[in-house]
């Protein structure tokens, strides 16, 4: 009995090791999405008022 309750628990840590990775993961992927989502979003406004000007400005030209 005592051989299986200190299996347990070794079998209880490496779960609690792989659950911290795993958050410690998807933490790290989260960020990253969030990351390239606030670049992505940057990049769209900044060229999208580019692009606008220039085509009323092309328009008010011809």
């Amino acid at each position: 009995m005592k051989k299986y309750s200190h299996e347990n628990t070794l079998w209880e840590k490496i779960r609690r090791a792989e659950t911290k990775e795993f958050i410690r993961k998807r933490i790290y992927y989260l960020c990253l999405i969030l990351f390239s989502l606030c670049i992505i979003i940057g990049i769209v406004l900044l060229f999208l008022p580019y692009r606008r000007r220039k085509i009323c400005c092309g328009g008010k030209k011809n």
